[in-house]
C-alpha cells in the first residue's frame, strides 16, 4: 500500500489539537495502519489484483451492478460505505467499542469495519461476487482514511483546512448535512467540541489587538510602517542604572545553569580576554530588545545563553561564535541563501532579515537553526539595529514547498524567538494564494507568541501585488534576494560571508589588520555613502544629503571659496545628526572618510551631478513644451482648413438657394425691381 501523501499534515494536527480531542472525535484515526494494510494485502493476493485509492468511476459502477444482481448477499456497497462513514463520526460509542476490542485482543480493526468485512465474505455464496465486495470494502476504508487525513479540524480554532488534492471537497460546517452516496465517496464531516474557542487567524490577531489600549495599538501600527520608534531616548544615566539593575535581577534568579558556567569561564585566565557575558555591550543588547524592561531583559539573556549551549556547545560561553565553528554541511546551508540580510536598511533605518525559497525545511531543524541564529547574532552587533529593531520577511516565492514544520522545528523556533538578542519591529509573511500556504499561515500564526503576533502581517497574492504592499511599509523590495521565477539570489550573500570572515579573523586579504582599517558592513540610516558609477539614492542618508545640496544650490557659485564654505556646512550638518561619510572599498565593505578636503571634493562632484541632472530635466521639460505647442499649432492649422472649407460650402449653398449676399445683389440690379 502506498504511503499517505498527507501524513505530515496528519502528524501536525495531532500536535496542534492534542491526542484527547482526536481520540474523542475521530476514533478511526488511531486504528492501526499496519492492520488495515495487512488486510488489504491479504485480499489483494487472493484476487491477484492491486488496489488503488484512485480507482475510476467505471470500476465502481461495474461493482454496483454485480452486487445488485446477487440476492444471496446480505450487505451492499451503500451499507458498507455508511458503516465506514459512521465509524468516523460516531463520537463516543464507536471509540469505546474500538478501544475495548483492542484491549481485549479479540479484534485488530475498529468494530464496524471488521464486522462489515466478515459479513460480506461469509454471506456471499458466489466466490467472484464475494471477492468484488471484499475489494470494494477495503477500497472504502482506504478512501475514508485519505479523506479523513485530508480535511482536518483544528479544535482550538474551528478552522477547516482543505487538502491540496483538487478531487477532495472541504467538509461541511454542520454535521447534520453529512450524507453518504452510492455514486461518490463523500468526505467525512467533523464537528468541533468547543465552538466558543474557534477563531480565524485574522480574527484572533484582531481580538488580541483590540485588547490593547488605543495608544499601544496605534504605536505598534506606526512602528510597523516605519514612522515611529518605540525605543526610549538613551542617556548615560539611563544606561548606568539599567546595567546595574540587570545585574541585580540576574543574581536574583536561582536557576541559570548556562549563565553560571559563563561566570566560571570568565574568571579563568585563558578565557578572560574572550569572555563577553559580563561586558556592557552584550547586556545592553537585551535591555534595548526589551525596551529597558530589566526583568524581561534578564530572562531573555538567560534563555539566550541556554540556547547557545544547546545549539553550539559550551565553547559559546567562552567566546563568540564565528564561521570557523560551522561544519562543511552547515556552511552549505548558509551558502544556500535561505537566510539573508538586505545590504541596506529600510526607510526608517532598520535591517531587513528574510527567509526565502524553500526556507531550508529539508534540512535538520537543529542545523538550520544554527545557521539562522548566526544572522541574529550578526545583526545585533550594530547599535542602531538594537535600538530600532529589525524587520522579518518570509517569502517562499513559489508553492514548491510541501512540507509542514514538525514539532521539533516549532519548539526550536519558539526558543529562538524567546532568546533573540534583537527586537523584531515587524513580521511580514508573503504567501501565494494556495490551500497549502493558507494552512501554513495558520500554523505560523500559532507558532509565534502573542508579542510577535501583534506585529504580524500576512500578504497573500501575486509577487507584484505583495511588492507594492511592502513598499508602503518602507521596505526596499528591489533588494529582495528572490527572482520572479522563485530562484534565490546569492551574490550579496557570498560577499557578506567573505566580509564576516575578514571581521572575525581580524585580517584583510591584503594582510592588513582590521584594527587599522575601517570596515563597515552596513551603513547607518544617517550616513552618506559614495560608490563610483552607482546611484545610492536608495539609501535614506543620501536622500537627505541630496536635499541639503538642493537647498544650498543658489549659494554655490563659480568661486571656489564659496563652494568650500558650503561643503563645510554640509559636513557639519551630517555629523550633527550622527552621520558619517563612507566610501565603497573594492574589498567588499564600506570605509569611513575622515579627510575633509576629500569629502569636500566628493560634495562638489555630487553638486555637479545634481546640476547636470537638473539641467537635463529642464531641457526635457522644454522639449516637452515645444512638442505640445507644435501639436497645438498643427491642430489649429488642420482646424482652420476645415473652417474655411465649411464657409465656402455655405456660400455655394446660399447662391443656389437664392439667399444671402448674392440674392440681394440680384434684386438691386434687376430692372423689374426698379419698375
Amino acid at each position: 500500500m502506498s504511503p499517505n501523501p498527507l501524513q505530515p499534515v496528519h502528524s501536525l494536527f495531532e500536535d496542534l489539537v492534542g491526542d484527547n480531542d482526536i481520540n474523542r472525535t475521530h476514533p478511526i484515526r488511531h486504528s492501526s495502519p499496519t492492520e488495515i494494510d495487512n488486510i488489504s494485502h491479504t485480499h489483494s493476493e487472493k484476487l491477484d489484483i492491486k488496489l488503488n485509492t484512485n480507482t475510476n468511476s467505471t470500476m465502481n459502477v461495474d461493482m454496483d451492478m454485480k452486487i445488485k444482481e446477487t440476492e444471496d448477499c446480505d450487505c451492499d456497497m451503500n451499507n458498507h460505505h455508511n458503516n465506514n462513514h459512521n465509524v468516523i463520526h460516531d463520537g463516543d460509542n464507536s471509540n469505546g467499542q474500538s478501544n475495548e476490542k483492542n484491549v481485549n485482543g479479540s479484534d485488530n480493526m475498529n468494530g464496524n469495519e471488521n464486522h462489515g468485512l466478515n459479513t460480506a465474505v461469509d454471506d456471499c455464496s458466489d466466490p467472484a461476487v464475494a471477492a468484488i465486495i471484499d475489494a470494494h470494502v477495503i477500497r472504502c476504508i482506504n478512501i475514508s482514511r485519505i479523506n479523513h487525513d485530508a480535511i482536518q479540524v483544528d479544535h482550538d480554532s474551528n478552522i477547516h483546512y482543505p487538502s491540496y488534492s483538487p478531487s477532495l471537497r472541504p467538509a461541511p460546517e454542520d454535521a447534520s448535512s453529512c450524507s453518504s452516496s452510492s455514486s461518490s465517496v463523500a468526505p467525512p464531516c467533523t464537528v468541533s467540541k468547543s465552538p466558543n474557542k474557534g477563531l480565524e487567524v485574522d480574527n484572533m490577531i484582531s481580538k488580541e489587538l483590540l485588547e490593547l489600549s488605543f495608544y499601544d495599538r496605534n504605536a505598534i501600527n506606526e512602528e510597523m510602517h516605519g514612522v515611529r520608534c518605540l525605543a526610549p531616548n538613551e542617556t548615560p544615566e539611563l544606561l548606568t542604572l539599567a546595567i546595574a539593575g540587570l545585574k541585580q535581577e540576574l543574581d536574583a534568579i536561582a536557576y541559570k545553569p548556562a549563565y553560571d558556567k559563563a561566570q566560571i569561564y570568565a574568571q579563568m585566565p585563558q578565557f578572560s580576554r574572550t569572555s563577553y557575558v559580563n561586558t556592557n555591550e552584550f547586556r545592553l543588547k537585551f535591555l534595548r530588545c526589551e525596551l529597558f524592561d530589566i526583568r524581561m531583559a534578564a530572562v531573555r539573556l538567560i534563555k539566550y545563553l541556554d540556547l547557545m549551549v544547546e545549539l553550539y556547545g559550551l565553547f559559546a560561553l567562552q567566546r563568540k561564535v564565528t564561521l570557523k565553528d560551522f561544519s562543511k554541511h552547515e556552511m552549505q546551508i548558509l551558502r544556500a541563501g535561505y537566510f539573508q540580510m538586505f545590504p541596506f536598511r529600510d526607510r526608517s533605518g532598520r535591517r531587513v532579515m528574510c527567509i526565502v525559497g524553500e526556507m531550508g525545511i529539508k534540512f535538520d531543524p537543529t542545523l538550520r537553526l544554527k545557521s539562522y541564529f548566526y544572522f541574529w547574532m550578526s545583526a545585533s552587533e550594530d547599535i542602531e539595529s538594537q535600538q530600532k529593531g529589525v524587520i522579518f520577511l518570509v517569502w517562499p516565492g513559489t508553492d514548491g514547498m510541501r512540507q509542514i514544520p514538525n514539532q521539533t522545528d516549532r519548539t526550536l523556533h519558539d526558543k529562538c524567538n524567546a532568546a533573540s538578542p534583537i527586537r523584531i519591529a515587524a513580521v511580514h509573511f508573503c504567501l501565494p494564494n494556495t490551500p497549502f500556504f493558507h494552512l501554513l499561515r495558520s500554523i505560523m500564526a500559532r507558532t509565534l507568541g502573542k508579542t510577535y503576533r501583534l506585529r504580524l502581517k500576512f500578504h497573500v497574492g501575486e509577487g507584484v501585488e505583495m511588492q507594492y504592499v511592502l513598499k508602503s511599509y518602507g521596505i526596499p523590495v528591489d533588494l529582495t534576494p528572490l527572482t520572479d521565477s522563485g530562484n534565490i539570489k546569492t551574490t550579496y550573500l557570498k560577499q557578506w560571508l567573505r566580509l564576516r570572515k575578514i571581521i572575525e579573523l581580524g585580517m584583510t586579504p591584503n594582510g592588513f589588520k582590521t584594527n587599522n582599517v575601517s570596515i563597515i558592513e552596513c551603513p547607518r540610516s544617517n550616513d552618506v555613502i559614495f560608490r563610483p558609477g552607482t546611484s545610492m539614492l536608495c539609501h535614506p542618508g543620501n536622500v537627505v544629503f541630496r536635499g541639503m545640496i538642493e537647498a544650498k544650490q543658489n549659494r554655490i557659485t563659480v568661486k571656489r571659496a564659496e563652494k568650500e564654505e558650503v561643503a563645510l556646512e554640509i559636513i557639519q550638518e551630517v555629523q550633527q545628526t550622527g552621520g558619517r561619510f563612507l566610501m565603497w572599498d573594492n574589498g567588499g565593505w564600506w570605509s569611513e572618510l575622515n579627510d575633509v578636503p576629500l569629502i569636500s571634493g566628493k560634495i562638489s562632484i555630487s553638486y555637479r551631478d545634481f546640476k547636470t541632472k537638473v539641467k537635463t530635466l529642464v531641457q526635457q521639460e522644454m522639449q516637452k513644451k515645444r512638442r505640445n505647442q507644435q501639436t497645438v499649432q498643427n491642430t489649429d492649422c488642420s482646424t482652420s482648413v476645415f473652417v474655411e472649407e465649411d464657409i465656402k460650402k455655405r456660400r455655394r449653398g446660399s447662391t443656389i438657394l437664392g439667399c444671402g449676399d448674392d440674392m440681394e445683389w440680384t434684386n438691386e440690379s434687376s430692372p423689374t425691381h426698379d419698375r
